[in-house]
């Protein structure tokens, strides 16, 4: 619980749920810097964050929080995560950008600038290329695990078949069910 924080991301004034936690609920409410307000008196830590108030230079990150971003907004947050490599952790933080403004991303992209990194170029900056080629090859590893262990299952019934072993011996040692067994006797 020590390491929650509740923030809420809004790009007006929450007139109405700051009164409301004030005189309802009697928490202090304290404004930190410009746009950036705690609330204490919870059990958890509860922040608001009014991104229109946040100055740009200073708050990229935060202020870009936005559903309604523009194409050139969106440029400038790529030319900031290219800008400061693959050191940053940037995953979570591009994969909600990219979901909430999925239109606007695909026209920032086609903008082109030649500065601007491609979006493959930034996704292999941040890890998440290695991320989904690490998940590809375990998924791959286990399917073919799975079917070699099949495979090997259905040859030694075949082999046993040859010997003369019973169809419920042969199904009960190879871990295959009796109907895969006489499938495998009538082939």
């Amino acid at each position: 619980m020590d390491n929650i924080t509740l923030t809420f991301v809004e790009s007006r004034y929450p007139r109405e749920l700051i009164k409301h936690l004030t005189e309802k609920r009697n928490f202090l409410v304290e404004e930190t810097s410009p746009g950036i307000y705690i609330i204490k008196g919870d059990i958890l830590p509860i922040q608001i964050i009014n991104s229109r108030q946040l100055s740009g230079e200073e708050n990229i990150w935060l202020k870009e929080l936005d559903i309604r971003l523009s194409a050139p907004q969106l440029l400038r947050i790529l030319e900031e995560i290219a800008r400061f490599g693959k050191g940053v952790q940037t995953k979570a933080y591009l994969d909600i950008i990219m979901r909430a403004n999925e239109t606007k991303l695909q026209e920032a992209l086609q903008m082109g600038r030649t500065a601007l990194p491609t979006l493959d170029e930034v996704l292999e900056g941040v890890g998440l290329t290695a991320i989904w080629e690490a998940r590809g090859e375990a998924i791959g590893e286990a399917r073919g695990v799975a079917i070699g262990e099949a495979r090997g299952k259905e040859e030694m019934a075949r082999n046993m078949l040859k010997s003369g072993f019973p169809v419920e011996q042969i199904a009960a040692l190879s871990g295959l069910d009796v109907g895969k067994v006489r499938t495998l006797a009538d082939a």
